[in-house]
């Protein structure tokens, strides 16, 4: 249970235990004005997460009338949850002046009654069977990762790229490129075979 007063200073930061996870309640906005921002958290201590620590989350957040669990506003999410990326919620949970002495939705009473409220978590795990699920590959080193290179986005190049890509894992279609290129290779040849030479793994040193 959280205790939440209307005349409370403007950004006022709570942290809810979960077990390993926390809640970051700001009852008047997280730099929002009029809104109550929610978010979820990782539940490590400062300065301890491991550097290539990664956990996937579907999560629900749920603000509720603590006599009245039918009285709620909810929101939910998906996320990656990394060293860099700690926290992930909503910055307009729900407008203020809906929350207290206004009657909410369908009922006779207000969401927040003196002053308190409850905000449950519902936490699904799942399982990163890829190793890049919802990521956001900032900072991603695929070589380091799965031994190959992919291509920058130029900029509207994407197509162009997953297309080259994808020619290159047709290995029959590499194989007939690699035959062709030794006799009286074109520009066009050339071409194909700049960027395919890039995607070959690197052997490491031993």
């Amino acid at each position: 249970m959280v205790r939440v007063h209307p005349q409370s200073p403007a950004v006022q930061q709570s942290h809810v235990n979960l077990e390993c996870r926390r809640i970051l309640l700001f009852p008047f906005g997280n730099n929002v004005l009029d809104q109550c921002s929610i978010y979820l958290e990782h539940g490590f201590e400062a300065n301890s997460v491991p550097d290539d620590w990664s956990c996937c989350v579907q999560f629900a957040l749920v603000l509720w009338n603590k006599n009245h669990p039918h009285i709620f506003h909810q929101h939910s999410a998906h996320h990656r949850f990394t060293k860099e990326e700690s926290d992930w919620g909503f910055t307009r949970f729900l407008e203020t002046r809906k929350m207290f002495n206004t009657a909410w939705e369908n009922a006779d009473r207000p969401l927040i009654e003196s002053d308190c409220a409850n905000i449950s978590a519902y936490v699904r795990v799942v399982e990163d069977e890829t190793g890049v699920l919802w990521h956001n590959f900032n900072n991603y080193d695929s070589k380091k990762e799965t031994g190959y290179v992919g291509l920058k986005n130029q900029g509207a190049t994407c197509y162009l790229n997953s297309l080259l890509q994808s020619l290159y894992f047709t290995n029959a279609f590499r194989k007939v490129l690699s035959q062709v290129l030794p006799h009286g290779t074109t520009r066009a040849q050339l071409t194909l075979d700049r960027p395919f030479t890039a995607f070959l793994p690197k052997k490491t040193k031993t």
